[in-house]
């Protein structure tokens, strides 16, 4: 074969017959030009990707700020219940300070103020016990969600980076 037979990459189908120097792309227009393509693609994922993150976080918020309400709302409900049996507990200890003043010895009085004593503080223990089970849910549905979104902006790292 000769020098002057055809060469590189040609623009276009035909064979090259001679010296093609006026119908080759050169290697670096042609690097160029994959190089912009990936950097338009990439740049249109990476978009794509930080749309979805910030559509989950936004959801994350959402519901996070849903079951804190949630939570508020069973926590006035429980503490209207709790009112609810302290007041019942003053309504017994005023019944028993008046059946107390109809009694003949004061030792059957003290016995009584004792046991409503007791009963006042098992009340109160329950409760206390009722409270702790609604804070530990809270804190395990706070703690899910938030290891959720780090859980989902990892996997957003791990495919960004590749």
């Amino acid at each position: 074969m000769s020098d002057d037979v055809g060469g590189g990459a040609s623009r276009s189908t035909d064979p090259a017959a001679g010296s093609s120097a006026a119908t080759d792309v050169s290697l670096r227009e042609y690097l160029g030009a994959q190089i912009n393509n990936l950097d338009h693609h990439l740049t249109a994922e990476i978009a794509s990707l930080r749309r979805e993150t910030t559509l989950a976080n936004s959801n994350s918020e959402k519901a996070i700020a849903l079951a804190a309400d949630e939570a508020n709302e069973r926590l006035k409900a429980h503490n209207g219940l709790i009112e609810q049996m302290r007041q019942q507990a003053e309504a017994s200890e005023r019944a028993a300070a008046a059946l107390a003043s109809s009694f003949a010895r004061q030792e059957t009085f003290s016995e009584f103020k004792d046991a409503n004593d007791k009963r006042i503080q098992d009340i109160t223990k329950a409760n206390d016990a009722r409270v702790g089970k609604i804070e530990r849910f809270q804190a395990m549905l706070a703690g899910g969600l938030i290891l959720a979104s780090f859980i989902g902006v990892a996997n957003l790292i791990k495919v960004w980076t590749g």
